[in-house]
């Protein structure tokens, strides 16, 4: 694991080829605000240092209403997107993946959005997505 940045809600880190966001327990229970969303573009670039990587967003120690505005503040960023390759969001339940898949359905993004609830997964679909941009980067 490279080093790690941490902000008023949450830390990051990149490791293998995927970047990482994980949502500190009991200090992102508040609203999020633009300074929230500097602080995540800004670890976000230093962290892929001008690369293009997958994004897992690990969202499973917030609250359900706190996760989802976390969602929609990240999804609906078209600076956030020009530094990923992909989103993929790590929920708690069933209900919560049904939820997020719902309000994503109505983005109109130009990167993929996925929910997982299981890390593995979402860092599995990271991966792949990684090896295919960077195999078709190089051809």
């Amino acid at each position: 694991m490279s080093e790690q940045i941490l902000c008023r809600k949450a830390k990051f880190w990149f490791n293998e080829g995927v970047l990482f966001c994980e949502f500190i327990p009991h200090e992102a229970d508040d609203h999020f605000s633009v300074h929230f969303l500097d602080d995540f573009l800004e670890a976000i670039s230093t962290l892929s240092k001008d690369g293009h990587f997958p994004l897992v967003i690990d969202l499973r120690a917030l609250k359900n209403k706190c996760a989802l505005l976390a969602i929609e503040l990240l999804s609906e960023n078209p600076e956030l997107n020009s530094f990923i390759l992909s989103k993929s969001f790590v929920v708690s339940s069933c209900i919560m993946k049904l939820n997020v898949i719902l309000f994503i359905m109505n983005q109109d993004s130009v990167i993929p959005n996925k929910v997982f609830t299981n890390l593995e997964n979402a860092i599995k679909y990271s991966l792949e997505t990684n090896c295919v941009f960077n195999t078709q980067k190089s051809i």
